[in-house]
């Protein structure tokens, strides 16, 4: 009887820990602009990169000012791992904040944010 019972907890101990990498969810790996950098020209878009590919159509990013408008453009483009959005010509100098929420390979929702700042104020 002990021998079955070790069996079969082996066997689920298996399961469980084998199962493991399928539970992971999608983590941002990078940005663009990157995270924490501060640039002088405004970019024309925004991107985040995971470590795995994101379900398309679940994707929303937003690029949040210091002024505390959303300065994103257009619908959330998805290539694999990395998605993308338009910005609308910034406005003020100061911290942009990237938020965003995808949808990982497994099926779970990530959200985050990153953010990078402005040096010189944009013409939005």
């Amino acid at each position: 009887m002990r021998r079955a019972v070790a069996v079969v907890l082996a066997v689920g101990a298996a399961l469980l820990f084998g199962a493991a990498p399928a539970w992971a969810h999608s983590q941002l790996e990078g940005s663009s602009p990157g995270d924490g950098t501060s640039v002088a020209t405004p970019p024309p878009r925004v991107s985040l990169t995971f470590n795995e590919d994101v379900q398309p159509g679940f994707t929303v990013i937003t690029l949040i000012g210091p002024d505390g408008k959303d300065y994103h453009r257009g619908d959330v483009t998805e290539t694999d791992q990395t998605v993308t959005v338009g910005a609308l010509p910034l406005g003020p100098a100061g911290v942009y904040q990237i938020g965003y929420r995808v949808v990982s390979a497994d099926g779970h929702p990530v959200s985050g944010k990153t953010s990078f700042t402005l040096t010189t104020a944009g013409p939005g």
